[in-house]
C-alpha cells in the first residue's frame, strides 16, 4: 500500500498536481530539504505552509521531471531514490517519507529531502 501511495506522490509532484498532493498530507505535515533548512532549521511546519512552498517550486519553473530510480518500504517509512530535472538543473537525491495512518488510509506526516545541490 505505501509503495503505491509513494508512486502516487511521485506522479502528482511530477505533474505539479498540488490538489492531489494536498490530499496526501496530514494537517501537521513537515517538509524539510536543503534549501528550506537555510531558513528554517526544522523545516516548514503545517500542511498549508508546505503546500505554498511546493506551489512556489511549481510556479518557479517551466519544466519539471521527477523520476524514481528505486522505492523502498520499511514499516511506515518510504524512501525514494530520485532524479529531479527543474528546467536546466538536474538534482539527484533521496526523499524519506514518514506515513501516518489516519482512519483507513495513510497520509504523509513528514518528507525529508536530501539532495546533491549544484555548486556555484
Amino acid at each position: 500500500m505505501l509503495k503505491q501511495l509513494t508512486q502516487d506522490y511521485i506522479k502528482a509532484f511530477g505533474t505539479k498536481d498540488i490538489n492531489a498532493i494536498s490530499n496526501m498530507l496530514c494537517a501537521d505535515f513537515t517538509l524539510c530539504d536543503p534549501e528550506i533548512k537555510k531558513n528554517a532549521a526544522n523545516g516548514i511546519q503545517g500542511k498549508e505552509a508546505c503546500l505554498k512552498a511546493m506551489q512556489g517550486i511549481f510556479d518557479g519553473c517551466k519544466a519539471l521531471n521527477f523520476k524514481a530510480r528505486n522505492i523502498f518500504v520499511c514499516e511506515n517509512i518510504t524512501l525514494i531514490e530520485f532524479s529531479l530535472q527543474i528546467d536546466s538543473v538536474l538534482l539527484e537525491g533521496v526523499d524519506i517519507i514518514e506515513w501516518e495512518k489516519s482512519n483507513e488510509t495513510f497520509l504523509m506526516k513528514e518528507l525529508r529531502a536530501y539532495l546533491d545541490m549544484p555548486k556555484g
